[in-house]
């Protein structure tokens, strides 16, 4: 093999083994590219989430409660859950808290899984 077919052989070798690192990074960008499209589309999901949970829990929504409590026994119960959760829900204006609150006290529940806290006071 000629001195010349030698080095362009070994130019053609580096060429290609710069193009592989080239790839290398471009597939490593597109991970990342997707994984943060995906931890978007969480964020998103959660938040859409969070407001529909945050509007039903202040108008007491009651066909919002029956999709996420589709189990429960009556509308009753999930009336029930609704204040409990409403309560404990730091989103929820204060003034809906304790309406929540006196609403439970009135019926002789308490908090989720707990004693509700004196009146005038939220968790």
């Amino acid at each position: 093999m000629s001195d010349q077919f030698r080095e362009v052989s070994e130019q053609i070798i580096e060429i290609n083994k710069g193009f592989r690192r080239a790839a290398g990074g471009f597939a490593s960008a597109l991970r990342d590219v997707v994984q943060a499209t995906e931890d978007l589309k969480a964020a998103l999901a959660l938040e859409s989430y969070i407001r529909e949970r945050n509007e039903a829990l202040t108008t007491l929504d009651m066909e919002w409660a029956r999709r996420m409590l589709p189990n429960a026994t009556s509308d009753y119960v999930r009336l029930i859950a609704v204040h409990k959760a409403r309560y404990d829900c730091v989103s929820i204006a204060p003034k809906l808290r304790h309406e929540s609150a006196e609403w439970l006290r009135e019926r002789g529940l308490g908090a989720m899984h707990r004693p509700l806290l004196p009146p005038r006071e939220l968790p």
